[in-house]
């Protein structure tokens, strides 16, 4: 298992990873990580890994402990709203997914400029943010690739992009009215998406959710 990046950069390296990308309701979070190897063992030994294989609980107990022996760490969130402009303006997630990559990784890297580099958890099938950073850091090392979160830095990125998403999550639906919001996509967030716009109005509800779910095309055809 390739926990430390091993046979991928000799001392010191970023990780990035998101959260939110397939949920109707809440932010797309974006968060980047430095570690260096001795770091990299004792987050591991303290229970870092993939965000979905560890509780909400755990994710939240982890956070600060990350964001205290990083070498840096950047978090970037787009909350609803504006993320349903910015999706207006280029009409796809992954552009705006990559483009969440680019500005945490740039910031934590000009940070750290003794990183060697930087893995990131493949969404994209094309090499277009490896090579935007490549000409951005063009003596550093850039990688994609899937399940990249075995990785302690990208792990640690994804916990704390996790844990962002579940502290907006919380606020919004305090603004909303609700007990919780459901997580992922589907008849269940529907329902509760219906009943926030009977309360609050639809004009509200891009407050709240991303308005280029087919759910929240759905809530209108079928009213």
């Amino acid at each position: 298992m390739k926990c430390h990046g091993k046979n991928d950069f000799r001392e010191i390296w970023a990780g990035s990873d998101e959260s939110g990308k397939g949920d109707f309701f809440g932010p797309l979070v974006v968060a980047a990580v430095v570690v260096g190897r001795s770091l990299a063992n004792d987050l591991l030994v303290a229970g870092v890994k993939d965000c979905k294989q560890l509780t909400d609980k755990k994710v939240l107990e982890l956070e600060p402990l990350i964001k205290e022996k990083a070498l840096s760490y950047r978090v970037l969130e787009l909350r609803p709203e504006y993320y349903n402009r910015r999706y207006s303006q280029v009409m796809n997630l992954n552009t705006l997914n990559a483009s969440g990559h680019f500005h945490a990784l740039t910031q934590v890297l000009q940070e750290t400029p003794e990183a060697e580099g930087a893995l990131i958890d493949q969404f994209l099938k094309d090499t277009s943010l490896i090579r935007e950073l490549q000409k951005q850091f063009p003596q550093k090392k850039f990688l994609q690739r899937p399940r990249a979160e075995e990785d302690t830095a990208v792990a640690a990125a994804s916990v704390l992009a996790r844990a962002q998403f579940l502290r907006t999550m919380e606020q919004l639906a305090v603004a909303a009215g609700e007990q919780e919001l459901p997580k992922g996509s589907g008849p269940l967030q529907a329902a509760v998406a219906k009943r926030i716009a009977a309360r609050l109005g639809r004009e509200e509800l891009p407050k709240f959710v991303k308005t280029h779910f087919v759910t929240y095309k759905n809530l209108f055809v079928e009213q």
